[in-house]
């Protein structure tokens, strides 16, 4: 991954770019939780999410952690 980002000084423009790989944790261990439920028509509806136990900046410093809702609605036929 990269980033690409826009420095000014002094009104000169200067764009960098920087390699972010090495800031961010490569694996992360999350207990997944979720529920649904199906209606007498087909339709169902799910919703679910993930809590990251682990920090992803790779460097200890931050309490950033992969946290993740989701809901789906469906119909089985």
């Amino acid at each position: 991954f990269s980033s690409d980002f826009e420095v000014t000084v002094d009104g000169d423009v200067a764009v960098e770019s920087t390699d972010i790989t090495d800031n961010i944790s490569e694996y992360d261990v999350a207990p997944l939780l979720g529920m649904g439920y199906e209606f007498d028509n087909g339709l169902n509806i799910n919703v679910g999410g993930d809590l990251g136990l682990f920090t992803v900046d790779g460097f200890d410093q931050q309490s950033t952690y992969n946290r993740n809702v989701r809901l789906s609605i469906g119909f089985s036929f």
